[in-house]
C-alpha cells in the first residue's frame, strides 16, 4: 500500500521525523535571524504554518491510531485538532506559568518552550505507540489534470488581484468577473470531463478561498462590527502577553477563538493580530464546505454531495455575513469537524477522543454555537430515545457532558457574562410568549416575507431563500415519513436526527417572539449542513413529478400512484441521483446547480451592483455606495479629530455605519453589549423605551442641543443616514432613510456648524 504525500500521518515514522525536526530547525533559524527582509518574513510564515497547524494534528493522528483518511480528510483532522491543540496548551501556559514568576506567558519565548517540550513528549509517544506503521508515499501525478489543478489554483490568486484593485484604485472589475465565474463551476462538475471527480475536494476548496478572501481583503482596516469588536479585545491580551478571563468585562472576553489562538499563531507565525484575524481566519474557516462535503460523501454520491455542498457556500450568510465574525467562524469550523468525526468516524475509542477534543474547542471557540450544539445533541439524545425506547444511543453520553462543559465555561469566565445574557434571552422568551403574535417581534418572520423590499435584486434573493426553505421542507416531509416507518434512505440515524432537529428550529421562528432571541441568519447557515441535502431532495421529487406529469400530457395513461404517494412513503424510489431514471435526474442535477449559483449572483451582491440598485449588499463589489462599517483612512482620522478635541460634556451623534469607526477609540472597558463606541446613534423606536429593561441600545429619543454630529463620506455624498430602527431591546434593524424622510435629524443637521472637514468625514457642532 502507499499513501498521498498529503497524508503524513501515513508517513513511516523515521521520515515524519525528518519532516517535524525541518519545519523546528527552519522556524528557530527564521526566528534568530533579525531582518526585515520580504523572504525571510515568508519563510517564518511559511514554517510557523506548520509548526501550529500541521505538527500537533499530525502528531494527534498518529497517536489515536487514526490513518487511511484520505488526503480531504486528513487535511480536515489535523488543522482542526491542531487548532484545538494550540488553544487549549495556550491556555495551560497562560493559567500554569504566572505561577512560577512568568507575568507574559502568551510571549514568543514562553510560548516557543511550551510547544517545543509538548511537541517532544507527544513525539516520543508516537514513536512507541505507532512506530510500527508506515507506507510509502506516493508520487506519482497525472499530468492531464495539471491544466484544470492550475485553474481551481488561480481563482483565489484572482480574488486577492480584484480586491486590492478595489483597494487602490477602487475598480471591482475583476471581481464581478470572478462571481459569474465561481457560480458556474456548478453546472461545469456535471461534466466529468471538464471536472474529474478526484478534483472535487480542490474546487471546493478554492472557490470557499476566494469566496472569503475577495470579501476579507477589502480595506486596510477591520470591518464589520463583531470583528472590530473582537479586535480591540484581542489588542488588550495583545498588550499584556496575557489573557485574564475577567477582564474586559465584554461577553467576547470569555471566548479562546479571539483571545488566545490568534495570539499563538500571531507569535509563531510573525503576523499581527490583525492580518491572523482579517486573513488568516477566513483561510481557515474555508474548510467548512469541504467538511460538508465530507460528511455527504458518505450518504450521496459524490456529484450530489459537490453540489449540494457548493449551495450554502454560495448564500449570503457564508459570503458577506461569516468574514465578520471571527469566533462565528472559528467555531463553525469546530463544531462541523465534530460533526463529520460523530457521522462518519470509526473506530469507538479514537472517535471518543477526537468528538470530545473538537465539542471542548468548539464550546470555547463561540458561545452561540456551543448553545446551538447543546441544543442539537440533546434534542437528538431525546429524539433517540424516544424512537429506539432505549438509553443506550450514541447521544447519551455525549449531550450532558457538552451541556456541563458549555455551563461552565460561560458560568466563570468573564463573570458570567455570556451565561447572564442566556439567562436573561430566556427569562424575556417566556415572559414575552405570552403576548402572542400580537407584539412586533412575534410577527417578525411573517414581516420579512410580507415587507417591501428595497431593490428587485433583493426580491428575487427573498423569493430564492423562499424557494429554497420550500424545498427543505418538502424533502425532509418525506424523509422523514420514510424514516418513521422504517424504510429504506441513504441517511443516516443520526443524520436524520440532527436534521430533525435542525428543522424544529427552523420552525420555530415563527413562534411570537423567537426571532428577537435567535440570530436567523447564523441559525440558518449553520444547520444547512443538515437542511441542505433535503432541498437537494425536493428538487428531485419536483422533477420526478413533472416527469409523471409530461408522460400524462403526451397521452400515457393515468394510474393510481400518478400523485407519488405510495412510493413515497414506501421508499419505491430514492430521491437522489443514484437511482434515479436518467432523463430526470439530469433535469435535476442541471436545475440544482443553477439554483446554486443563482444564490451566489444574487446573494454575493453581484447583481446588486451590475444592476446599480441603490441598495446594495457587498462593500467588496459596491464600495462607494454602500452604508456599512468599511472606512477609508480619511473618516478614521474625522473620528480621531472628533475624539482628541470634543468638549467631553457634549454628546456624539452619528449613523448606524459609522459606530464602528468609534469604537476604533472607544476605550475596552467602557465597551459593553448594545454600546460599542463612544456617542450615540440615530434611531427610531417601535416600542416606548420603557420595555428595554436594563439592556441599553444607546438610541437618542430626541437630540440633546449643543452637541456633535459626525458624518461619513457617504452621508454627505448621498444625504442619507443609517438608521437604527428599534423593535425590541433583543431586535434592532438597521435601515438606510434619506434625510428628507427624517425631518429631526436633517434640521439639526443642517442648522449646525461645520467645525472640521477634511474632504471624506465632517464634524458639526449644534446650535
Amino acid at each position: 500500500m502507499t499513501s498521498s504525500l498529503l497524508c503524513p500521518n501515513d508517513w513511516e515514522i523515521k521520515r515524519l521525523f525528518v519532516f517535524i525536526g525541518a519545519i523546528q530547525i527552519g522556524l528557530i533559524a527564521s526566528l534568530m535571524i533579525d531582518s526585515a527582509s520580504p523572504l525571510l518574513s515568508i519563510t517564518r510564515i511559511l514554517f510557523g504554518f506548520l509548526y501550529v497547524i500541521v505538527i500537533p494534528g499530525v502528531l494527534i493522528l498518529r497517536n489515536l491510531h487514526l490513518h487511511n483518511l484520505g488526503p480531504s480528510r486528513t487535511l480536515i483532522y489535523i488543522v482542526t485538532l491542531s487548532l484545538a491543540f494550540d488553544m487549549f496548551l495556550g491556555l495551560i501556559a497562560n493559567s500554569l506559568l504566572p505561577l512560577i514568576d512568568i507575568s507574559k506567558p502568551l510571549a514568543l519565548l514562553p510560548l516557543a518552550v511550551t510547544f517545543g517540550v509538548t511537541i517532544l513528549l507527544f513525539s516520543i509517544l508516537a514513536y512507541f505507540r505507532d512506530r510500527a506503521y508506515g507506507l510509502a508515499i506516493n508520487l506519482q501525478f497525472k499530468f492531464s489534470m495539471l491544466p484544470r489543478i492550475l485553474f481551481f489554483l488561480l481563482l483565489p490568486l484572482i480574488a486577492v488581484l480584484g480586491a486590492q484593485l478595489v483597494n487602490h484604485q477602487n475598480n471591482n472589475t475583476i471581481l464581478l468577473i470572478l462571481i459569474p465565474l465561481l457560480s458556474i463551476i456548478p453546472l461545469l462538475s456535471l461534466s466529468s470531463r471538464l471536472i474529474p471527480e478526484e478534483l472535487y475536494p480542490l474546487a471546493i476548496l478554492t472557490v470557499s478561498l476566494s469566496l472569503m478572501l475577495h470579501i476579507a481583503l477589502i480595506s486596510q482596516h477591520i470591518f464589520g462590527r463583531d470583528i472590530l469588536i473582537e479586535y480591540r479585545i484581542l489588542s488588550v491580551v495583545d498588550e499584556r502577553s496575557l489573557w485574564i478571563s475577567t477582564y474586559p468585562y465584554y461577553g467576547y472576553n470569555s471566548v479562546l477563538s479571539i483571545t488566545i489562538l490568534p495570539m499563538v499563531l500571531s507569535k509563531f507565525t510573525g503576523l499581527d493580530t490583525l492580518h491572523i484575524l482579517k486573513v488568516v481566519t477566513p483561510l481557515l474557516f474555508s474548510l467548512t464546505p469541504l467538511i460538508m462535503y465530507q460528511v455527504l460523501r458518505n450518504f450521496l454520491n459524490s456529484k450530489m454531495a459537490l453540489l449540494v455542498a457548493f449551495l450554502p457556500m454560495f448564500m449570503y450568510q457564508f459570503t458577506i455575513v461569516m468574514p465578520q465574525t471571527v469566533k462565528n467562524e472559528i467555531g463553525w469550523l469546530f463544531m462541523s469537524a465534530t460533526l463529520l468525526t460523530f457521522l462518519t468516524l470509526r473506530g469507538s475509542g479514537s472517535k471518543r477522543i477526537v468528538v470530545l477534543a473538537l465539542i471542548m474547542a468548539t464550546v470555547v471557540s463561540h458561545y452561540y454555537s456551543a448553545y446551538l450544539a447543546c441544543y442539537l445533541f440533546m434534542t437528538g439524545m431525546l429524539i433517540m430515545y424516544l424512537r429506539q425506547r432505549t438509553q443506550q444511543n450514541s447521544f447519551f453520553m455525549l449531550a450532558p457532558l457538552l451541556i456541563i462543559i458549555t455551563i461552565s465555561w460561560y458560568m466563570y469566565t468573564t463573570a458570567g457574562a455570556n451565561f447572564s445574557v442566556l439567562v436573561t434571552m430566556a427569562y424575556d422568551f417566556i415572559e414575552g410568549f405570552t403576548s402572542g403574535f400580537s407584539s412586533i417581534t412575534g410577527s417578525y418572520a411573517l414581516n420579512l416575507i410580507s415587507r417591501e423590499e428595497l431593490s428587485p435584486a433583493r426580491l428575487i434573493l427573498k423569493y430564492q431563500y423562499l424557494a429554497l426553505q420550500a424545498l427543505i421542507l418538502i424533502g425532509f416531509a418525506v424523509y422523514f415519513l420514510r424514516w418513521v416507518r422504517r424504510k429504506r434512505i441513504e441517511l443516516s440515524d443520526e443524520f436524520m436526527v440532527f436534521s430533525l432537529a435542525a428543522i424544529i428550529l427552523f420552525l420555530s421562528i415563527v413562534l411570537p417572539g423567537i426571532a428577537a432571541y435567535i440570530d436567523i441568519n447564523r441559525t440558518f447557515s449553520l444547520t444547512m449542513i443538515f437542511l441542505a441535502p433535503f432541498a437537494a431532495a425536493g428538487i428531485f421529487l419536483l422533477s420526478r413529478l413533472a416527469h409523471r406529469i409530461i408522460l400524462i400530457m403526451r397521452g400515457k395513461p393515468i394510474n393510481k400512484e400518478l400523485i407519488l404517494v405510495r412510493e413515497l412513503l414506501s421508499g419505491g424510489f430514492p430521491l437522489f441521483y443514484r437511482e434515479q431514471p436518467e432523463k430526470v435526474a439530469r433535469l435535476a442535477l442541471v436545475f440544482l446547480a443553477v439554483f446554486s449559483g443563482a444564490f451566489l449572483l444574487f446573494g454575493s451582491g453581484w447583481a446588486s451592483e451590475v444592476a446599480k440598485d441603490d441598495y446594495p449588499l457587498s462593500w467588496a463589489l459596491s464600495r462607494e455606495r454602500m452604508h456599512f462599517p468599511v472606512y477609508y483612512q480619511v473618516e478614521l482620522n474625522g473620528v480621531k479629530w472628533l475624539i482628541d478635541h470634543r468638549d467631553e460634556t457634549k454628546e456624539i451623534y452619528y449613523d448606524d455605519s459609522a459606530e464602528m469607526s468609534f469604537a476604533y477609540y472607544t476605550p475596552v472597558e467602557m465597551m459593553s453589549f448594545g454600546y460599542f463606541g463612544i456617542g450615540r446613534r440615530f434611531g427610531i423606536y417601535l416600542e416606548t423605551p420603557e420595555e428595554f429593561g436594563s439592556i441599553p441600545v444607546g438610541i437618542p429619543e430626541g437630540l440633546e442641543p449643543n452637541s456633535y454630529i459626525y458624518l461619513r463620506d457617504i452621508n454627505l455624498r448621498s444625504q442619507e443616514l443609517t438608521v437604527l430602527v428599534v423593535a425590541h431591546k433583543m431586535l434592532t434593524v438597521p435601515e438606510v432613510m434619506p434625510l428628507a424622510e427624517l425631518p429631526t435629524y436633517e434640521s439639526a443637521i443642517d442648522n449646525a456648524n461645520i467645525i472640521y472637514n477634511n474632504g471624506g468625514s465632517e464634524v458639526r457642532l449644534m446650535r
